[in-house]
Order: C-alpha cells, then structure tokens, then sequence
C-alpha cells in the first residue's frame, strides 16, 4: 500500500470519527436548547394556570389555553412529589397517528382538593426543526469531509512528487552506467537532504564499484601470468630425462597444484564479476529441469 493511500485512509477514519461525534454532540445541544425553550414555555403556562385558579377558585375544561392540552385531574393522598417534565404521547383523533409531547406534571389545589394538573406541548413542530437542522449540518459536514479529503489528497500528492520522482530515478539508477545519480533541488528541507544523502551515498558506491572492477580485472592479469609461467616451467622439467622417480613425483604434485590454484582463481574471478553484474547478457536457467537432463 502506498504512503498516500495510507495517510488517507487514516485520515478519512479519524475525521469520520471526529465529525460523527461533532454532529451528536451538535445534535444534543440543539435538542437540550429547544427542550430548554418548550420548559420555559410550559413553565410560563403553568404561571397562568395558578394565576387563573387563584383569580376563580375553579376551573373549567374550557380552551383557556389555546396552544397547549391541559389535563386536571383531582388526586388524594398527601405526599405529593415536586413538578417534573416528561415526554409522552398521545393519539391525534384526526389521522388516528401518535404525537409526542413535552408534558410538566404539578399539584394544584382547586376547592380545597388537591388535582394533579399536565400541561402538554406538542413536540412535532420541535423534531422537524431538529431533523431540519440535523439533516442540514450532515449534508453540510458530509460536503466538507469529501472537500477536506480530496484537498488533502491533492495536497498530498504536490508535497509528496519530489519524493516519488526520487524513488523513480532511483529504479532506474545504474552502477554499471558512467552517469552519476541526478535528483533535483526541492523546496522542502527533508527531501533537500534526503536527494544529498543519496547522491553521496550513490557516488561512494559508484567509486567502490569501480574500484573493486579494477581490482578484480588486475588481480585476474597479475596472478594468471606467473601462474602460467609456473605451469610452463613445470612442464619443461617434467619433459627433462634426468630427473630421478621421486623427483618426478615432486614434479607431477607442483604441477596439479599450480593448475588447481589456476582454476580456484577462474572460478573466484568468475563469481566476482558475476556479483558486480558485469554481464549484462543473462537469461533464466531451470536448474531441475538441467539436473533431470543429466
């Protein structure tokens, strides 16, 4: 995998994570700010529905309240909690479909009896701004992440080319060439000095390279020449006549040494040449396929 493909794909979960605790988070203030507002608006009915019991000593299922559903209904006993809120539903007799409402439950005493009074507001109105606004700041966060991603992306990529372009010369770099490492000057100080530890680094194996082809190509004329002079000379006294049995033998053992010695010095030769890849002509070779043929 790629290095920009994977700062993307972390930085695309990482802002998925981060937006999606944004939009709850934003999503619950939103919903604790209009509940807030429709408590405040109970609050105040309830404010005139004590205000109206006191002023009448009654009261009547007439639609004094025109926004809000107000259900009275007398209570005994004397423990009596505190007023609370709670959400609820309730069936709408038009399209037969139920309805949430925020209700605040207290206890009032009307003619010496003491009534359990709910004040009831309908919430259809308050989800449809919360799914009005919920909706709007996804699209809205949706729009930025993908705008966020594809300039990171482009980003990336501009930042990211001088270091490309140095892999892709550095793939087509070759000891064997005459041609040094050429990479280019950047504005980024970390690839700057990445490009100049490279060339210093290819310039020092260039320089080793040829030095160790120059000592192999030396060290095969240097130690070939005595060893065929040594070769030569044995065989002329081999040819001598009077040499004794043993001195003969002494001969024939010079003589296999100095040829295996020759031979050990073709093969390391060989082997050298073969890592420093001086061969530029080479081919695959099934070796099981060879071994079965012999």
């Amino acid at each position: 995998m790629k290095l920009l493909t994977k700062t993307n794909r972390i930085y695309l979960a990482f802002s998925l994570i981060i937006y999606l605790l944004t939009a709850f988070t934003f999503y619950q203030i939103i919903r604790m700010v209009i509940y807030d507002e429709v408590e405040n608006r109970l609050r105040v009915e309830k404010r005139d529905f004590e205000t109206y019991v006191r002023t009448h000593n009654s009261w009547s299922n007439i639609p004094y309240f025109v926004e809000n559903k107000i259900v009275v209904v007398s209570v005994r006993g004397s423990r009596f909690r505190k007023e609370e809120f709670s959400d609820t539903l309730i069936l709408n007799r038009y399209d037969n479909e139920l309805i949430p409402f925020r209700q605040l439950t207290f206890y009032e005493p009307i003619h010496g009896i003491m009534h359990r009074v709910s004040i009831r507001k309908s919430l259809i109105q308050t989800y449809r701004l919360i799914e009005v606004i919920t909706a709007t700041m996804i699209i809205f966060l949706g729009l930025l992440l993908l705008g966020m991603f594809w300039f990171q992306g482009q980003l990336s990529g501009r930042l990211w080319y001088p270091f490309y372009d140095t892999l892709s010369r550095l793939r087509r770099f070759d000891l064997t060439s005459d041609k040094p490492l050429q990479l280019d000057q950047t504005e980024i100080t970390e690839f700057t000095e990445l490009n100049e530890g490279l060339r210093k680094m290819s310039d020092k194996m260039r320089q080793d390279y040829r030095s160790l082809k120059e000592f192999t190509e030396n060290a095969s004329h240097e130690m070939q020449t005595p060893l065929a002079l040594i070769n030569a000379k044995v065989e002329q006294l081999i040819q001598t006549k009077q040499l004794t049995e043993i001195q003969t033998h002494w001969i024939e053992t010079i003589y296999q040494a100095s040829r295996r010695i020759s031979r050990l010095n073709q093969g390391l030769l060989l082997l050298a040449k073969i890592e420093n890849r001086q061969f530029s002509d080479s081919q695959a070779i099934n070796l099981t396929e060879l071994f079965l043929k012999n």
